[in-house]
């Protein structure tokens, strides 16, 4: 976390100021590409969002102002600090950016409200990353979702990952919501391998022949992270929806979950299975796929978490002997949420996911 100046809120402004002429002398640029209004409440998840918000502004420098509210505190009160960023081009710290922290209690909303409109950069777009479900209602959200261009939030906030998705689904399709959910962006690495192999009409063609898929996931739970399954969700219910599977069944094994889908005539059956896997994998992240054929193909695809790699197996079972081996780098996750950041609309699959997601009965 970076070092911060308290001030008062009414300061803001001046001080930030200070901290510019004080930047200028060292020959260091402010740069601003965007705003990012950031909303945590206190205690939940709030180391979480705050890396993540020091990982974004590293690759995109932006004027960052952080609500922090304390739901409980009995106690009004609106504490302002500030600080800047310093991002690394080249070998000197010369571009530096803004970051405004408020922490409140429960009652200054109309006080939050007004420092922003104050503080936000005109002319450069507005992103909310909202560390809350965003379909629960809080006094905030409508009038800082209003003012964003796109609300970023962690589908890890919500608890039942059926209830979100229908919800998330009705606001993208009736009030026109532009979302960015990480949990999606952290997932398109894999999207992007399985597109990667299946690039060909003869190879989809095999896919379009699946009759089972094994998925394993790290299902070790961490401080901010006990909803591990939600990215393996994302993924059968992604794939089910490119080749127009339907969903038939869901049922809950405790460390398995086995998911029915048709296509046509034919069933397939998606078994998802948990592994404790310490602290080589973050939670939820999935460790390997297999995908089996009508056609005697198995596609077997394993990340290795030391080389950054996905190593990739092809066997045809009429032809053993002769498997195919190949391995994908593994990109890094902010290269995904700069695409889902600079989207003109929320990504279509991803719209069609929660339309399989909003129909899986018994999935929490």
């Amino acid at each position: 976390m970076s070092s911060y100046i308290s001030v008062k809120p009414s300061q803001i402004r001046s001080e930030l100021e200070k901290l510019e002429e004080t930047h200028k002398q060292n020959n260091q640029l402010r740069a601003s590409l965007f705003n990012l209004i950031v909303y945590v409440q206190k205690n939940e998840k709030l180391p979480l969002f705050l890396e993540l918000v020091d990982q974004i502004v590293q690759h995109f420098p932006c004027r960052v102002i952080f609500i922090e509210e304390n739901p409980e505190s009995s106690e009004s009160y609106l504490d302002a600090r500030i600080s800047a960023k310093m991002i690394h081009v080249g070998d000197a710290p010369n571009v530096v950016c803004d970051k405004i922290y408020l922490s409140t209690s429960k009652d200054n909303c109309e006080q939050i409200q007004h420092l922003i409109l104050e503080h936000t950069l005109v002319d450069l777009p507005i992103y909310l990353l909202w560390g809350k479900d965003p379909t629960c209602s809080h006094p905030l959200f409508p009038s800082l979702k209003h003012m964003a261009k796109r609300l970023i939030f962690h589908s890890e906030c919500s608890n039942n990952l059926q209830e979100l998705s229908q919800k998330l689904l009705s606001n993208v399709i009736t009030d026109n919501w532009e979302i960015a959910d990480l949990n999606w962006v952290y997932l398109e690495e894999w999207r992007e391998v399985i597109k990667a192999v299946f690039n060909s009409q003869l190879s989809l063609e095999d896919l379009q022949q699946t009759t089972e898929v094994n998925i394993d996931f790290c299902a070790t739970p961490s401080e901010y992270f006990c909803h591990n399954h939600f990215q393996v969700h994302y993924l059968h219910s992604w794939l089910a929806a490119q080749l127009g599977w339907k969903f038939v069944s869901y049922k809950d094994q405790q460390i398995k979950k086995d998911i029915a889908y048709s296509f046509g005539e034919e069933r397939v059956h998606v078994q998802i299975s948990e592994e404790q896997c310490g602290i080589k994998a973050s939670p939820g992240t999935i460790l390997s796929i297999q995908i089996k054929t009508k056609n005697k193909k198995i596609f077997t695809f394993k990340a290795d978490t030391d080389d950054e790699m996905i190593h990739i197996n092809i066997i045809d079972e009429e032809k053993p002997n002769k498997p195919y081996n190949t391995s994908l780098m593994k990109s890094k996750w902010q290269v995904y949420l700069t695409k889902e950041i600079c989207y003109k609309e929320t990504s279509k699959h991803y719209k069609q996911m929660l339309q399989i997601l909003s129909t899986m009965d018994g999935l929490v």
